[in-house]
């Protein structure tokens, strides 16, 4: 019997006499605040998918559990083309709470498969920026924030206070 599935990381396929088990295992890192879609790697055929965390389902197809916390529902979605089976979980507004194991569960062609995606949730990196020396370090920036800037000039600052001789440009084009 062949497993033939196209997955991130890899594939693991248990074979006992009646049933077929396909296992695919993902990590997924996002930065808190920013919206992460988790993709299941299986289209749907006949069976739903069901997205699970914790043994508590999220979601079946593209319906949001509403048995869920509001803060949580609120903040999931469904996403891909459901016409072609592609049921990815979205989740908005990340944060440390968000991380952690996720499975999407369903059965191809009888086969019962699970794919897990393990998020991880970093903090958000912030810049401060101005004259470090006339004590106008104040505005904290985001990185988005400085590459989405036009022109960005960085100074390069020891833990001494002392500035290195070359600065560090990054200019949008």
């Amino acid at each position: 019997m062949n497993c033939l599935i196209h997955c991130i990381l890899y594939c693991i396929c248990v074979f006992s006499k009646q049933v077929t088990l396909c296992f695919v295992t993902s990590k997924q890192v996002a930065i808190s605040g920013q919206t992460v879609l988790l993709k299941c790697p299986f289209r749907k055929q006949t069976d739903p998918i069901q997205w699970e965390r914790h043994a508590v389902t999220y979601s079946e197809d593209e319906h949001i559990n509403p048995k869920l916390d509001a803060v949580i529902r609120t903040r999931l979605n469904i996403e891909g083309n459901h016409l072609y089976g592609q049921f990815n979980l979205q989740i908005r507004n990340v944060s440390k709470k968000d991380e952690g194991k996720y499975t999407c569960l369903t059965k191809v062609n009888g086969t019962g498969v699970v794919g897990t995606v393990y998020l991880q949730v970093i903090a958000k990196s912030y810049w401060t920026t101005g004259d470090m020396n006339s004590q106008k370090a104040t505005n904290q920036r985001t990185t988005e924030e400085i590459i989405n800037d036009s022109k960005t000039t960085i100074d390069l600052v020891d833990s001494h206070g002392g500035n290195y001789n070359d600065a560090l440009t990054y200019e949008r084009i």
